[in-house]
This record gives C-alpha cells, sequence and structure tokens, in this order.
C-alpha cells in the first residue's frame, strides 16, 4: 500500500496472467475509506485483503465504488461489501453485464458463441470451447453484492471534503466510470486510459448498431475537456501525467490497425483471417478469444463507415475493402 498526496492510498493486488496486477484506490472519507475497484475473486486477493482490512484497523472501508463489471475490478466486491457491511455503487449497465452470466443458460450462451465464432472462420479447440459459456467468470468473482447503489454520468459524488464527478463511457465495457477530483486535478481512469497498454475493444453484440470502437475514439473528447497535466491513475501500470497526449497515442494505435485490416481486406478476408494480421504474436487461447472480439470490433467501424462490404453469400463470413 502506497501513499499518494491527498488522502489517497494505491493498492496493487496480483491478477493471473500477463496483467500481472490490478491498481486499486482508497481514497479519505472522514473516519474511513471509500474503495474503487476490489480485485479479482480468487484466494491470493483474499488473503491480500484479509492482511489490508488489519493494516486500515480503525478507518473501515465505507463504501466501494466498482468502475466497470470485469473480475479483476468487480472481483472482490460482494465478499468485501458484506466483510464490511457497505454498498457497492456502480452504473446500472455495468451491474447488468454482472449479473449477466449468470441469467443465461451456460450451454445456450456457449452455443451461440461457437456459431459466431465459426461463422467468422474460427476453429474451436478444446481449450478455447471453456471459455465460452460465461461459467469462467462465475468462478472468478465472490459472488452478486447485495446492497447496490446506481450511479450515473455526471454525477458528483462526495468523498471526504471534496466532490469527484463520474464519467460514464462505453467501448471497453458499456458502462465503464471513470472518476474526476477537479480540486486535486487527479483522473481515476479504471481501464479506459490506460499508460502502456490499449484497453480491449471488443464486439460480441449481434446488435448491428453495436459500435464499440466508435464509441471509445468518440469517448476521447470527454477526457480531452480535462486539463493536460491531469494526475491519472489507471487501473494497470503506473499513475502519469499526460493525459491528452496518451489519448493521441491510443487514438493513433486504432488508426494504425483500422489502415492495417483495411488493406488486407482487398482479398475477402473473415475475422479469422485477420487475427494474425492485427496481432501478429503468439496468443493463448483466452487471448485468441480477445483479439477475435477486437478484430470484430474495428471489423464493425470499417463497415459502418463503408470502408468494408460484407459477403456472407458462403458459410464463412468475409470482408472486402469497398475504397
Amino acid at each position: 500500500m502506497t501513499e499518494l498526496a491527498s488522502g489517497m492510498r494505491w493498492i496493487r493486488l496480483p491478477v493471473p496472467g500477463g496483467l500481472s496486477h490490478i491498481n486499486v484506490w482508497l481514497i479519505a472519507d472522514h473516519d474511513g475509506w471509500t474503495l474503487v475497484d476490489t480485485g479479482m475473486g480468487i484466494d491470493p486477493v483474499t488473503t491480500a485483503w484479509e492482511d489490508l482490512l488489519q493494516q486500515l484497523g480503525a478507518t473501515p472501508i465505507r463504501r466501494i465504488i466498482v468502475t466497470h463489471h470485469h473480475p479483476d475490478h468487480f472481483g472482490q466486491a460482494a465478499w468485501l461489501a458484506e466483510r464490511c457491511n457497505v454498498e457497492v455503487w456502480m452504473t446500472d449497465a455495468e451491474f447488468d453485464s454482472a449479473l449477466g452470466p449468470r441469467h443465461i443458460d451456460p450451454l445456450e450462451r456457449a452455443s451461440q458463441r461457437r456459431l459466431r465464432l465459426e461463422k467468422n472462420g474460427m476453429s474451436i479447440s478444446d481449450d478455447i470451447a471453456p471459455f465460452l459459456s460465461g461459467k469462467g467468470y462465475q468462478r472468478i468473482i465472490s459472488g452478486i453484492p447485495e446492497k447496490i447503489r446506481p450511479i450515473r454520468d455526471g454525477e458528483l459524488v462526495t468523498i471526504g471534503d471534496r466532490q469527484w464527478q463520474i464519467i460514464v463511457t462505453a467501448g471497453h465495457a458499456n458502462g465503464h466510470a471513470a472518476l474526476y477530483c477537479e480540486p486535486i486535478g487527479t483522473l481515476i481512469s479504471g481501464d479506459h486510459v490506460l499508460p502502456t497498454i490499449s484497453p480491449n475493444i471488443s464486439l460480441w453484440s449481434e446488435d448491428s448498431a453495436a459500435d464499440p470502437l466508435e464509441d471509445y475514439l468518440s469517448s476521447f473528447a470527454r477526457f480531452r475537456e480535462l486539463p493536460a497535466e491531469t494526475l491519472v491513475l489507471p487501473s494497470h501500470g503506473r499513475v502519469f501525467h499526460g493525459l491528452h497526449e496518451r489519448l493521441d497515442e491510443l487514438e493513433a494505435e486504432h488508426c494504425v490497425a483500422l489502415e492495417t485490416a483495411l488493406a488486407a481486406c482487398e482479398s475477402p478476408q473473415s475475422a479469422a483471417d485477420l487475427i494474425p494480421v492485427l496481432f501478429p504474436r503468439k496468443l493463448d487461447s483466452l487471448n485468441t478469444l480477445l483479439a477475435f472480439g477486437e478484430t470484430m470490433a474495428h471489423l464493425r467501424y470499417l463497415l459502418r463507415t463503408e470502408a468494408l462490404s460484407q459477403i456472407s453469400d458462403t458459410a464463412t463470413i468475409r470482408y472486402r475493402r469497398t475504397t
């Protein structure tokens, strides 16, 4: 636990795989703390929280704010909320997303996803199949909190003596909530703006109007309204200054990916064909699925801008450049 200025604490909790960690934040809240994000619902994180709660001692957690439903952010919310007898604050969209896997029959979900993958040229290997049902999500969250308090875009949340503005955006998650405190020039950016990697922007929805990459890129205007010298507290990596420059870099990365996909589609390509073009490194099963979702998001963006057309007259959907 690292002390930051302005009555905040920075905690790093373990995450399996390449990310290695998640940052969660304690904000001084009178005689206690408001916690932003919770870590994954796995035993090493539970053990870490047991130790951290002992360190906090007589200054308890008074409230939990969750930026979005992904398990490294939401995973310990139910356990901590019960342990500390507090509410969990999060957007309705993200709470609905957390409920989703529990309210959909796993076999039906797996069947739908398998069909979508196969139609887009993917081969479903034995090591990919377990990720299709949604059961994996349930295994790495501690449950669903009983006491939920919805938060909304633009809402001002008083934490201690300061107000934090809720900034809700889509792209990485449907209702991702960042928090900005003007008096101390600090943004808790969640996964939306990260210092060295781009958050995964995936398309899984069958809704033809869904365009998560457009949602993500258009959200940058909201963050460019904040001062350039804003201190950014991201969910992964180090705290940093240079918000506007980082937004420019993220936008440029996606523009390069769009141009790369477009160039590859001079001849018809499936989403599966494009994964090694956009992600040339070796991918494990989970990251192959994430790469598929991100490839689909870029294809949807290009379809909606009419730079690509979709060829659906064969068993495999393919895409061809129109310009």
